[in-house]
């Protein structure tokens, strides 16, 4: 008598253990890392050691983060230091400047006003990122500098009615 091979079993619902330990993408644990209540701005090799991460992920991470800087997630603070952008008390979206120097931050959270900025106000340049003509889409970013950025000015500092130069400009092929 020839023996028959057990019916396949029925396949179940994965278990809480199994969903906890589903792999989760860097962003998420670069997200979960910074959201904690204790978190302090951490820069890349900092992050790299909390996340247990060799210098070869280094590119990946620096991956994640521009992906996590372009939804508005994170946002980097104190240099090359990155920190969730809302506990920074930092609101993402689309500055625009009339002639007068008055500003107008366009919030890309839907659930937000416009928020007025002051023809006075003053800022540091940390970031910059090119649009379309159509304002939807992104085509160019990165950072800012007085030396040895993509975008470089005679001075970071922005004032309403000052003069900044642009003292040099850079673009890789492939932005790698």
């Amino acid at each position: 008598m020839k023996a028959t091979p057990h019916p396949p079993r029925c396949a179940t619902r994965p278990t809480d253990r199994a969903r906890r330990e589903q792999p989760r993408s860097l962003a998420e644990r670069v997200l979960e890392l910074l959201a904690r209540r204790d978190a302090v701005p951490l820069g890349v090799p900092e992050l790299l050691r909390r996340l247990g991460l060799g210098a070869r992920q280094e590119a990946e991470l620096r991956r994640a983060l521009a992906e996590l800087e372009r939804a508005g997630r994170v946002a980097p603070v104190k240099g090359e230091r990155w920190f969730p952008s809302l506990a920074a008390d930092l609101v993402p979206g689309r500055l625009r400047l009339n002639r007068a120097g008055k500003g107008f931050l366009l919030p890309d959270d839907p659930g937000l006003e416009e928020i007025v900025v002051p023809a006075d106000a003053t800022g540091t340049a940390t970031h910059f990122r090119i649009w379309q003509s159509n304002g939807t889409t992104a085509v160019i970013d990165g950072d800012v500098g007085t030396s040895g950025s993509d975008l470089n000015f005679n001075s970071t500092s922005i004032t309403s009615g000052g003069t900044v130069s642009v003292t040099s400009f850079t673009i890789t092929a492939g932005n790698a």
